[in-house]
């Protein structure tokens, strides 16, 4: 098949976009459109080869001597999820919508083009496909979800709340839908409402620190101070998450470890942590020996408590670079979490020994002796992380302490005066402080 080229280029996540345009093929083609073939001249030489063997395969299926509507719409369909994969979006579009045209009734095409043009801001658009979607698939809870956000963004709020109540008659543990009904009932004063919603989403996704903020919102309006500042002090970035089958999907067939890690720290950043893992643990696969993915990797896998599989990663990560400050802080830190101090001390003074100024290696290896009962020791670290970091006030403190339990009263004056000047209201460096001079007398 002739590919002619357009003479424009566009930039995207991997460079220029060079549009070049398939010539029409048989089974009346002359309605599909232009599919622009990303360059991969500055690729990662596994990425570049896939996007060509992709683009090999589209168009041979384009030149066969009689190809189907169902082997065209997959040939289509299944790159543009490869470029979506790789947040090619002006290369995916074309793809998706080519797909639609040849197979109106692959689910797939309908979703996964509802979701790019709601990524791009295209919401008009994004709505019309995603009808599309539930039409095909009524019950498919994902498709209903971003309908639902949809018509909230819009201000069609009798629409929205139909949707999420419905979900959640479905659904009663979608925290989703409970998140979409607490907006909606915030939005409209009814304070009973709202919290009931915004409460049950809390409880079902205690990591989605966003829900903080609405509601300190709602306590605040419904005039109750102290919950409302208590949910303030909580507040962050991490989102109400829900399972997205399809678009956790796009993926699974990606071969560049950086976009994989990319995907994986956003994902992380999100708060959801088992598609952080898996992309992480796809990147592992890419590049076995690069420790920094394993770190990555075995940083995630703590978070969500697989900690054997943690500390698999983290051995191999220092068997691959043995003079990694991170990877022993890190592995010293699954140690402590375990019950191991003794062991997790070794790799404490070992990363504090690669790197003095680490902001944690000293303190948490002073604060691991104490822990084990080895005053002078825990003393003698404390007083090194001070003089890498002399404004460390959380070491100076715990130094003070230290001074005063082994009777070294005089040795503590000097920084409980500190502490006092930095601190005047703070009762218990004052009380110290007193009882500093009155032993030093």
């Amino acid at each position: 098949m002739e590919v002619l080229a357009e003479g424009t280029a566009r930039t995207c996540w991997f460079g220029l976009l060079l549009v070049l345009a398939c010539s029409p093929a048989p089974f009346g083609q002359d309605q599909l459109e232009a599919v622009p073939y990303p360059s991969v001249d500055h690729m990662e030489p596994a990425v570049a080869g896939q996007l060509e063997a992709a683009r090999d395969w589209l168009e041979r299926t384009l030149a066969g001597s009689e190809p189907t509507a169902p082997a065209l719409a997959q040939a289509f369909g299944e790159t543009g999820r490869l470029y979506h994969a790789y947040n090619l979006l002006e290369a995916a579009a074309p793809c998706y919508r080519n797909a639609r045209g040849l197979d109106a009734s692959d689910f797939s095409w309908a979703y996964l083009l509802g979701f790019l043009y709601q990524t791009k801001g295209n919401f008009e658009a994004a709505a019309h496909e995603l009808e599309a979607a539930r039409e095909l698939e009524p019950n498919d809870i994902p498709t209903r979800l971003r309908l639902g956000e949809l018509q909230f963004a819009a201000g069609r709020n009798r629409e929205a709340a139909e949707v999420f109540a419905n979900i959640l008659k479905e659904s009663p543990a979608s925290a989703s839908a409970h998140y979409g009904l607490g907006r909606l009932a915030l939005r409209a004063g009814d304070l009973d409402a709202a919290l009931r919603h915004l409460e049950e989403a809390l409880r079902l996704q205690p990591r989605a620190s966003q829900l903080h903020l609405l509601l300190a919102t709602a306590y605040r309006r419904a005039d109750r101070p102290e919950l409302a500042e208590h949910h303030l002090e909580l507040q962050g970035h991490l989102p109400v998450i829900s399972a997205d089958p399809l678009v956790e999907k796009l993926a699974e067939r990606a071969l560049s470890s950086s976009f994989l890690v990319a995907r994986g720290n956003l994902a992380l950043h999100e708060g959801q942590l088992r598609i952080a893992v898996e992309n992480f643990r796809r990147a592992v696969e890419l590049t076995p020996e690069d420790p920094a993915v394993r770190e990555l990797l075995a940083g995630t896998l703590v978070l969500t408590g697989e900690l054997g599989a943690a500390r698999a990663e983290l051995d191999t990560a220092i068997r691959l670079d043995p003079e990694s400050p991170s990877a022993h802080f890190a592995l010293g830190r699954l140690l402590a979490q375990s019950g191991k101090d003794q062991d997790a001390l070794v790799h404490y003074r070992k990363a504090a020994a690669l790197d003095p100024l680490h902001p944690d290696a000293g303190f948490n290896a002073a604060s691991t002796l104490l822990r084990l009962k080895r005053f002078e020791e825990a003393l003698e670290a404390y007083t090194q992380v001070l003089r890498a970091r002399p404004h460390d006030r959380e070491a100076r403190s715990r130094r003070v302490s230290l001074l005063l339990f082994l009777d070294r009263a005089a040795d503590a004056v000097e920084d409980l005066r500190r502490l006092v000047e930095e601190d005047p209201d703070n009762e218990v460096f004052r009380k110290q402080l007193a009882a500093a001079l009155e032993s030093s007398l």
